[in-house]
C-alpha cells in the first residue's frame, strides 16, 4: 500500500509541475497565431466577445456574446460576408463588423446599394430600415489597396465603420466570429 501511495503522490506532483509548464509553453508558442495576449486566444484558439453596440443589428444585438476563433485567419484570408473582430485604428479596441470589400476591389454605395467593382452585392443581412441616412445611401468609390479590407456594420445607420475609419489592414483583424450566443 505504501508503494502505491508513493507512486500516486509522485504522479500528482509531476502533474502539478507538468500541466502549468505545458500551458505556459502553449501560451508562448501561440499555435493559433493569436494577435492578443489573452490566454484563451493563445492557448485554446477561441475567445468570447460581448457586443457593445447596435452596429451589427439585426444580426447581433448589444449585449450578446459571440465566440471568436482567433486562429481562423492564421492560414486563411478573410472572405466577403465574414463577421470579424478587429482592432479599430483610432482607439485600438476590439470592434465587430462584417467584411464587405476585399483587397484590390473598388467599393461604392449608391442609393443604398453596395457596389463592388461596379456590380451590386446582395446583402440580405442588412435590414431596409437600417439604411435611410445620407451616409448609408451614398458613398463615393474607394479602391482598396493590397492587404486592405473594407468593413461595414449591418446596421448602416448606426455604425461607425469603414465609411468613417477607412480600410482595415489584414494584421488588424483578430479573428472570425464562429458562434453567436443568445
Amino acid at each position: 500500500m505504501t508503494n502505491l501511495r508513493r507512486w500516486i503522490v509522485r504522479l500528482l506532483v509531476c502533474l502539478m509541475v507538468l500541466i502549468p509548464l505545458g500551458v505556459i509553453g502553449l501560451y508562448l508558442a501561440n499555435p493559433f497565431g493569436a494577435r492578443s495576449y489573452d490566454p484563451r486566444q493563445r492557448i485554446l484558439g477561441y475567445s468570447p466577445y460581448r457586443v457593445p453596440s447596435r452596429s451589427m443589428a439585426p444580426t447581433v444585438s448589444p449585449g450578446q456574446i459571440v465566440i471568436m476563433s482567433a486562429g481562423h485567419y492564421h492560414k486563411r484570408e478573410p472572405q466577403r460576408g465574414d463577421i470579424v473582430v478587429f482592432l479599430a485604428p483610432h482607439d485600438g479596441n476590439a470592434w465587430i463588423k462584417r467584411v464587405v470589400g476585399l483587397p484590390g476591389e473598388a467599393i461604392a454605395i449608391k442609393e443604398g446599394e453596395l457596389f463592388i467593382d461596379g456590380e451590386i452585392v446582395d446583402e440580405e443581412y442588412v435590414a431596409a430600415a437600417n439604411e435611410v441616412t445620407d451616409y448609408s445611401q451614398e458613398m463615393s468609390m474607394r479602391k482598396l489597396g493590397k492587404d486592405s479590407y473594407f468593413l461595414l456594420g449591418d446596421n448602416r445607420d448606426n455604425s461607425e465603420d469603414g465609411r468613417m475609419m477607412g480600410t482595415t489592414k489584414r494584421d488588424d483583424i483578430i479573428g472570425k466570429v464562429v458562434v453567436i450566443l443568445n
